[in-house]
């Protein structure tokens, strides 16, 4: 039965879509010691479900329309932030993103010299380590059409990069956590509520704008 399961999905790419959405969905939503995986969890159902047959793949197609989608849905929520925090922090951030986009190509270069891994599948582990789908996907517009060394890398480096993040924001949220209670023990920590009053203020992402 598991077998003639696999042979529908095959079969239907579409329908293969929609249950690795609906499974990654679900498991996003499971929280274990308060920490959801969220929205990466349907990749992993990605990963796990070409694991488990290799015929279990999309059309081309429906990938690159996918990664469209992805990047128009980040600027569209992330635009009007952005243009934002570059008044505010901009140059800060900018050479603090630089930086830490130099660190993490010097550590897969070095992986790459250490374990012999290909160029393609070294610039896919940079990307995935990066949770970087954008990255990916001019990594692949450069190589042939077929080439899996990057899908592979990126496979193997996004779990453990998207993991990191969650455990890296676990462990501020509960750092911040004491020192916002100490704070409020102390006495030292103000609570005030602003009333906006323009009528042509709009929200605009996650600063105000008008």
């Amino acid at each position: 039965m598991l077998r003639a399961m696999f042979d529908l999905l095959v079969s239907q790419p579409l329908l293969l879509l929609f249950v690795v959405l609906a499974l990654g969905y679900a498991l996003g939503r499971v929280s274990v010691a308060g920490i959801q995986l969220g929205i990466a969890a349907v990749l992993f159902v990605g990963l796990a479900a070409g694991a488990l047959d290799p015929r279990l793949a999309l059309p081309d197609f429906a990938q690159r329309f996918g990664l469209v989608l992805f990047v128009y849905a980040i600027g569209v929520s992330s635009g009007p932030g952005f243009v934002t925090s570059l008044r505010r922090r901009g140059l800060r951030d900018t050479f603090w993103t630089i930086g830490l986009l130099v660190l993490a190509a010097g550590i897969a270069r070095a992986a790459q010299a250490a374990f012999g891994f290909p160029s393609s599948v070294t610039a896919g582990l940079f990307c995935g380590a990066l949770t970087n789908t954008p990255a990916l996907a001019a990594v692949l517009e450069r190589l042939p059409v077929g080439a899996h060394g990057p899908v592979v890398g990126y496979s193997v480096a996004y779990p453990f990069g998207a993991l990191g993040i969650v455990l890296a924001l676990a462990v501020a949220k509960r750092l911040w956590k004491r020192e916002l209670d100490a704070a409020a023990r102390s006495g030292h920590l103000d609570v005030r509520f602003v009333l906006v009053t323009r009528e042509d203020a709009v929200l605009c992402g996650t600063a105000w704008c008008g």
